[in-house]
């Protein structure tokens, strides 16, 4: 992926995470109150042996996340065991140096921290985070994304699309990594949809874009089922908890030039394709750079002899700046008498500007 930004401004990212798949072996110690009601640490692979979680010998290695009674362990016990760290605060520091062989703690800005010996001890639980509506250990999001599954994809949504289809899991973490509920997302090759339908469940507004004709087939109805609660893709997620609802606008460019596009490519003889020549020599917008005095020599002279040939240079000569109608048109008389009361309406109302 690549990220732009505008000029100057700082981009905003939301911190993402990821599982930790595997056991970090740092976090190796217990602590715990003894008799005199006195914080002590304890060795945390001592006290798995004492559960007979480990066998007595036996170490703790990266792969007893696997063991599930070792998970429920260190989920209950997140608050307990922990792991030496090097960034200390210079009060905790100093109360634990005064306090020499002693755990002391202290309130950092709303969070307790213990210390021993001027070494700062971190908890099991502040690596948990919210992932999927599930508290996890978790580990920052890295810039290789190896974690979502795209084996599975081609179905979601409720609609086919064999070409490029990206999981709804991808577009999640991109549309929560650099948006906030509330926000719009913007999406100039819209394809499946896939990307609106995301937005519409983590609650963003959208705009899409899409050139091809499957998004009527395609794209529409994909939205329209996940306002009906499609419950494909991420919506069984804790997190998002999908059950429908919302809505859109689906709207057409109004064709200008485009409409003789058309029918340049659909002719089926010479002379069909010369009618529209015609047309497009009297109403259309001419790209300047074309010479039409040469085009009409080299025609009557059977330079272009194929219908194929013919298509082409009438290609190059519609201006592709003006194959639909600009809204800055829409009060001109010419354009204004081709446009229904109704879209005229609709228009006003949607490209509204605040204030207006």
């Amino acid at each position: 992926m690549l990220v732009y930004k505008n000029g100057a401004e700082n981009i905003k990212i939301n911190p993402q995470y990821t599982p930790k798949e595997k056991w970090d072996t740092h976090y190796s110690f217990y602590l715990r109150k003894n008799s005199k009601n006195e914080l002590e640490k304890a060795s945390l692979k001592d006290l798995l042996i004492e559960k007979n979680i480990l066998e007595r010998g036996e170490s703790i290695k990266a792969n007893i996340w696997d063991n599930k009674e070792f998970q429920k362990f260190a989920n209950e016990n997140k608050d307990n065991i922990f792991r030496e760290v090097n960034s200390i605060p210079d009060d905790l520091k100093e109360k634990s140096i005064e306090n020499k062989d002693q755990i002391v703690s202290l309130n950092h800005k709303g969070k307790i921290m213990y210390a021993l010996n001027g070494t700062r001890y971190s908890p099991l639980s502040s690596s948990y985070k919210n992932i999927n509506g599930e508290s996890v250990p978790a580990q920052l999001l890295g810039d290789l994304w190896t974690d979502i599954d795209y084996q599975n994809t081609q179905n979601q949504g409720g609609v086919s699309f064999t070409n490029a289809k990206k999981p709804e899991q991808l577009l999640k973490r991109i549309i929560n990594l650099c948006t906030n509920e509330g926000d719009i997302v913007l999406d100039c090759f819209m394809g499946s949809a896939t990307t609106q339908a995301v937005a519409l469940k983590l609650n963003r507004q959208f705009i899409g874009v899409e050139q091809m004709d499957y998004i009527n087939t395609i794209s529409v109805p994909r939205l329209q089922k996940v306002i009906e609660g499609e419950q494909g893709g991420i919506s069984k997620n804790k997190d998002v908890k999908w059950q429908g609802g919302g809505s859109f606008i689906y709207a057409e460019l109004m064709e200008k030039s485009q409409g003789y596009l058309k029918d340049i490519k659909e002719a089926t003889d010479v002379d069909e394709l010369m009618t529209v020549y015609n047309r497009m020599k009297a109403n259309s917008d001419i790209n300047f750079r074309v010479d039409l005095d040469k085009f009409e020599k080299e025609f009557q002279s059977g330079e272009l002899t194929t219908l194929d040939d013919l298509k082409k240079e009438l290609i190059l000569i519609i201006d592709k700046n003006q194959l639909y109608y600009n809204y800055s048109n829409i009060d001109d008389e010419t354009v204004r008498s081709l446009i229904s009361d109704s879209d005229y309406k609709f228009n006003k109302s949607f490209y509204a500007t605040r204030g207006e």
